[in-house]
Parts: C-alpha cells; structure tokens; sequence
C-alpha cells in the first residue's frame, strides 16, 4: 500500500466497518507493551530503582484496563500520574512530574511524533530550554521504543479468523484501519500480512485521533450512523464508535480468536442485515469492560472475608 491515508478515502459500500489494528487485527500489545514500551519507559525517565513497579503501572494503564489501548503518550502522561501516588513508591524516589509535556497532552490537537517535534521546536523559539528538554526526553524515549520494535512488528501475525472476517466484511462493508499507531508501521504490518488488500484505507496517529478517523470516513461516504461500525480492542476505541453514532463491536483481550469467530459468525450477519440493536450492543459492552477494570488492584478495596 502506497502512503494510503484516510484523505484518500474512496468509499463503494453503503456500510463502513472501522477495525483497529494493535490488539485488535494482531497479536502485537503484549509483546509492544512488556518488552519495549514498559523497559524503554525505566531507562528514559530514571526509574530503575522503582522498576518492577514502573513496569506494573505501565502495564496496567496500557494492557489490562479501562484506558487499554491508549494513546502512547497519553499513556506515558497517565502512568506517571498513577505511579506518583502509589503505595510502593517511597516518596523520594523522584517521578517525573513533566509540566511541560502534560500541558502538552492538554492542548495538542494530535498526540503524535510530529506534533511533538513542532512543540520542541516552539519551545525553543521561546527560549522556554526547560519545557524544549522536556519534550526532547519525551520525544527521545519514543524513538526508542521505536527502534526497540523495529522488525519485531512487521513479522507479527494477524488473529485466527481475522483474514477470513475481513474478506467477508469487504463484501458488504468499505473497510478501514483506524489505528493511533504510526502510519508507516501500520502499512508495513498490513502488507507483510498480505492484508493490505482487504482495507480501502489505513490511518495511523498521524492523522489524529481515532474520532478524526471516523468522523473522516463518515463524510466522504455519506453513511448513516446505524450503517457504521468500529471493531477494536479497547475503550477507546468504543468511545470513538459513540463519537460518530456508530455500532461498536468488542474484541475481548484474552479471547481475540473466539470474539473475530463471533464477529464473522454472528456480528456481521446482524450489521449487513440492519438487525443490530441497542440491547445486543449493551451485551457485547457489558462483557467486554468486564474484563478492563477502571480501578488498579493497589487501589481496589480490600474483598470481604
């Protein structure tokens, strides 16, 4: 795929079906999450001494919660705050408050590599070295990460029954890849896969948020609300469903090859055939958040005996 973006958008259906990839289409968090994105995150902020607990925070925010699948450095942003108030960090350890990049997190309109560098740069202009070394540190850290998983990724396999779900969708459905990965990573895992040719378009961070994404697709295509899905593996990604009216369909962390059969089987069926409801969302969702706790276990109240 050729530097396809979500501008490129061409739609031919009268349905759409949203899917993100991380998690979701391949089996990528796990092995992103604990072995570059958690380590990278003790070197470049000085956590050594706290690391195992560093990693925890990490993982929780990123992997096995209600915030599952966040952006990264919104979840960089996220677990520094976590891990500053938690009970096994002794109060002079030192964790990185970061203003400069939260303010950051605050106001940029896309969280991405690009965004950043312009916030670096602009900082500089203003003569603010404090707030420019900051966001180089930040800026530094994921390049690591980057570099860490360079290879790693393009080599991953989709989830069983992935490929043969999305051919069916195709049949019905203008499919796109909705991701907050980088563009480039996203196109070079899709084509590796050979899977590139079952999507009309793949749209990393680059581009904004998973809401931009959508929002996008919606206008060059024209759908109605009730004719749009979005199939992902995290809060987020239901959250952007909702932002654009669109039916949201959960792939359960744990259960990826059993939720793509139920997709195919069940799912797809019911949104081709407009025969999806309020009810049937409402249980898809209830199942799905039960398994991404809002609250971390060091901060869960004691269970009753």
């Amino acid at each position: 795929m050729n530097g396809h973006a979500v501008q490129e958008f061409s739609p031919s259906h009268r349905l759409f079906l949203g899917v993100d990839s991380d998690g979701c289409a391949f089996d990528t968090m796990e092995v992103k999450h604990r072995r570059c994105f958690a380590p990278q995150f003790v070197r470049w902020f000085d956590l050594e001494p706290i690391s195992a607990t560093a990693q925890t925070v990490w993982n929780f925010v990123n992997l096995y919660s209600a915030t599952r699948g966040i952006n990264r450095y919104a979840g960089l942003a996220a677990t520094l705050h976590l891990l500053g108030d938690h009970p096994d960090v002794p109060v002079d350890t030192g964790v990185p408050a970061l203003p400069a990049f939260s303010a950051w997190i605050e106001r940029s309109p896309a969280l991405s590599g690009s965004a950043l560098t312009d916030a670096i740069a602009t900082a500089r202009r203003a003569g603010d070295r404090g707030a420019a070394d900051e966001l180089q540190t930040v800026a530094e850290w994921s390049r690591a990460v980057d570099e860490a998983f360079a290879g790693m990724l393009t080599d991953a396999e989709p989830f069983p029954g992935v490929r043969d779900a999305l051919a069916a969708a195709g049949a019905h459905a203008d499919v796109a890849v909705v991701s907050s990965a980088p563009t480039a990573v996203l196109q070079e895992q899709w084509a590796h896969a050979g899977l590139e040719g079952l999507v009309a378009t793949i749209g990393g961070q680059e581009l904004g948020k998973k809401t931009d994404h959508l929002t996008r697709c919606a206008v060059a295509g024209g759908y109605a609300a009730n004719d749009m899905l979005m199939v992902g593996d995290a809060p987020g990604d239901a959250a952007a469903a909702r932002s654009v009216g669109a039916w949201f369909f959960p792939i359960v962390p744990g259960d990826e090859a059993g939720s793509w059969r139920r997709f195919r089987e069940q799912a797809l069926p019911r949104f081709v055939d407009g025969a999806w409801t309020g009810d049937y969302q409402d249980q898809l969702e209830q199942d799905f958040y039960r398994h991404l706790p809002e609250t971390p276990p060091w901060k869960a109240a004691p269970t009753r005996t």
